[in-house]
């Protein structure tokens, strides 16, 4: 799934009436895929409500009208032609993509692979990482020799903490943590959301990681540990403690 969480201006011109155009500023656009069937979702930013949904298999892309920074085509079905404009560097990925797509259908799927063997590499050296910096030489060795071999046509950098060095190193766990998630219509769910970490994690990295998981912008998300608001550079060092059955680690999803 390829989304952008970044504005773009939709202009929508109507095939039977050339004075009607319709435009909408500032939306937020995602690219999804599902099965075979892939699609341009576009929401408002405020309540990611969606204003338009575009499956692209019933689109017809017209280059003359798209640049780098414009995406331009056709809709048979509603009888109007879609632009969408934007600048933002991750908006410009996006329209590469749904170009890619246009021009080979089977281009998002070829993309999705090489991104899931990505992430297995990534997490695969993480998990390298944090063994050889505890000490831990047969969990080490064995995803060393795992990474030996899955990365022949890779190009894999990390840093290790420099055996005998005078300051003390920092030793990286996995945490897991439980997310309480509320936002003006109360909890989504009366259980807790769950994810790994690394300790020493920031929250700006956190709310990363939930935006690409769950699609919640990173402007949207405000974090609250035991009732007190955290930082962009909170770092998550344990697992944080409950005072009361009523505190804990919380975000609210709220409206800018």
């Amino acid at each position: 799934m390829l989304r952008s969480d970044q504005t773009a201006t939709l202009i929508i011109k109507d095939d039977s009436d050339s004075n009607k155009i319709s435009k909408h500023s500032s939306v937020n656009l995602e690219l999804i895929k599902d099965g075979s069937k892939v699609e341009i979702l576009i929401r408002n930013p405020i309540d990611a409500e969606i204003i338009r949904q575009y499956p692209l298999c019933s689109c017809s892309y017209l280059p003359d009208s798209s640049s780098e920074h414009a995406i331009s085509f056709h809709v048979s079905s509603k009888q109007e032609t879609v632009i969408i404009i934007a600048k933002d560097e991750r908006c410009v990925n996006l329209f590469a993509s749904i170009q890619k797509y246009f021009n080979d259908s089977s281009y998002i799927s070829k993309e999705e692979n090489v991104s899931k063997i990505q992430n297995d590499l990534r997490e695969k050296v993480e998990q390298f990482i944090v063994a050889f910096n505890n000490g831990d030489v047969d969990t080490a060795t064995r995803y060393a020799q795992v990474l030996a071999n899955s990365s022949k046509n890779s190009s894999i950098h990390f840093y290790l903490n420099k055996i005998g060095e005078q300051e003390k190193s920092i030793t990286h766990k996995l945490l897991k943590l439980q997310i309480t998630i509320e936002s003006v219509l109360g909890k989504s769910d009366n259980n807790p959301y769950e994810v790994i970490i690394r300790s020493h994690t920031s929250l700006r990295e956190l709310k990363q990681k939930i935006y690409d998981q769950t699609g919640i912008p990173i402007n949207n998300q405000q974090w609250f540990l035991n009732r007190q608001i955290l930082s962009d550079t909170y770092e998550f060092i344990d697992i944080p403690q409950s005072k009361t059955n009523n505190t804990g680690l919380f975000l609210y999803i709220c409206k800018l």
